[in-house]
């Protein structure tokens, strides 16, 4: 009897979910661009992506992510440094069908061209995030704290 509770949780599970794809892009290109997420459901709850860097209500990707949510609605707003202005947008999740929702970032300012380089000269984030965390607010420099008060990221 046990089994076929599992087999009937597992079907309503399956049922009531649904999946969104977000793709990134800038401008008027194709190819999708590194990002931060926050995207939050009817509650206001940040949702995490699995398998990607994750901090306090925000996600990074390369520019296009694909997860299973739970049927509701929810909300985004997607952000790549200063340079670009915040988007935003929403969508809800039905069934078992795949939502997309393609976002379109504009460019304020290319200080790169102009010369200059940016950076953040105080991160506390894993190393093996660094690479991403950088290209999503298209950072240059990030020199990364690897040991805080009482914590040493080397001893591991």
């Amino acid at each position: 009897m046990l089994c076929g509770c599992v087999a009937i949780g597992q079907l309503f599970a399956q049922t009531n979910a649904g999946r969104l794809q977000i793709t990134v892009t800038e401008g008027g290109r194709s190819q999708s661009i590194p990002c931060r997420i926050h995207l939050k459901n009817a509650n206001g709850k940040a949702v995490r992506a699995e398998k990607l860097p994750f901090f306090h209500d925000n996600f990074v990707c390369a520019g296009k992510v694909e997860l299973e949510l739970a049927s509701g609605n929810y909300t985004c707003e997607i952000e790549r440094g200063p340079e670009y202005l915040m988007r935003t947008g929403s969508v809800a999740i039905t069934g078992a069908a795949t939502q997309n929702l393609d976002l379109k970032l504009e460019r304020l300012a290319d200080m790169a061209a102009e010369g200059w380089r940016s950076g953040d000269l105080h991160v506390h984030r894993p190393l093996a995030d660094i690479e991403l965390l950088m290209q999503a607010e298209d950072l240059h420099v990030a020199p990364v704290m690897t040991w805080w008060n009482a914590k040493n990221e080397w001893t591991r």
